[in-house]
């Protein structure tokens, strides 16, 4: 950022080689705005995946310097790397970003560390300017073997991680609730969700995780103690990174195992535990789950 613009959208893509020298040039100042520094604004949600800031994600989220500096950080990584970083919503949930020096050796420890350091998943831990984090740098001296930088991305990863931000209202008191409906009138079995804002929810099912409208027919659980509201939307989509390649059943790892988890800190079917075959499934319970998702959140950076 310079002269009270923000760029937001810093990567490798967007920066070019003067022809004759080597000196860079960022481009495409297309999505770049005006920055007032402590005013919360409504920000227009367009990013890149794996370089933009866990704040983007967010339209009411403040931006700052410090946003501009985890992007440029992120694109010194995948420079030096030949690698694209973990998105920062994955990181918030608690995968951890390989340091750049573990996949090219030949990175000084100093830029190593200005590299994690500008990547911070908290703004606030962040060098607060591109001046700041510039001066961590010192590149005078650097020589560094470049790789051919290859960028890749999960879709199925994005999708679902794009459509739950597009969706979820951490301000809404109809979010982080438990509901459940039935397909038909006839349909044996009630589908469990969490809802994500007034009109949305989410989900674990037959056809894998997916974000939709609430069902016009759903209804709110009873008998349940949700946890608190950020709690539960917080816990989507670490349960989300947790579960995914975990296989549907509908008398083993279900919908309901996953929302009540989710949303009560609890993994139980109470459908199969009360089966007749509930003794093949521990009787509803998913205790593996629970370690799992207590662990995970308890790692989590938000």
């Amino acid at each position: 950022m310079r002269n009270g613009l923000l760029h937001r959208d810093i990567k490798p893509q967007n920066i070019m080689l003067r022809s004759g020298n080597l000196q860079a040039v960022l481009i495409d100042f297309g999505i770049a705005r005006d920055f007032t520094p402590n005013l919360t604004k409504t920000h227009t949600q367009i990013l890149s995946d794996g370089f933009a800031p866990i704040e983007q994600y967010d339209k009411r989220a403040k931006r700052g310097a410090y946003s501009d500096v985890y992007a440029s950080s992120a694109t010194l990584y995948a420079i030096l790397t030949g690698e694209a970083p973990t998105m920062s919503p994955v990181r918030a949930i608690g995968t951890q970003l390989v340091e750049p020096k573990e996949i090219n050796s030949s990175i000084s420890e100093r830029v190593n560390q200005a590299i994690i350091k500008g990547m911070e998943i908290k703004a606030g831990d962040r060098p607060q300017s591109i001046q700041e984090w510039l001066s961590l740098l010192n590149l005078q001296n650097t020589n560094v073997n470049l790789p051919t930088v290859t960028i890749v991305n999960s879709q199925e990863i994005e999708k679902a991680i794009h459509a739950f931000y597009a969706h979820v209202d951490y301000n809404s008191s109809n979010a982080g609730l438990l509901i459940h409906h039935r397909e038909h009138r006839k349909d044996p079995t009630l589908h469990y969700h969490i809802t994500i804002s007034d009109t949305h929810c989410f989900n674990f099912g037959g056809n894998g995780f997916a974000v939709f409208p609430i069902p016009r027919k759903a209804k709110r659980a009873v008998h349940v103690k949700l946890l608190d509201r950020k709690d539960v939307l917080d816990r989507c989509l670490i349960a989300y990174q947790l579960f995914q390649d975990w296989d549907y059943g509908i008398l083993g790892w279900n919908c309901e195992h996953f929302a009540r988890l989710v949303t009560s800190g609890e993994a139980i079917s109470y459908q199969v535990k009360e089966s007749p075959l509930a003794f093949f499934n521990n009787n509803g319970y998913n205790p593996r789950a629970k370690e799992m998702m207590d662990k995970a959140y308890r790692n989590a950076k938000f």
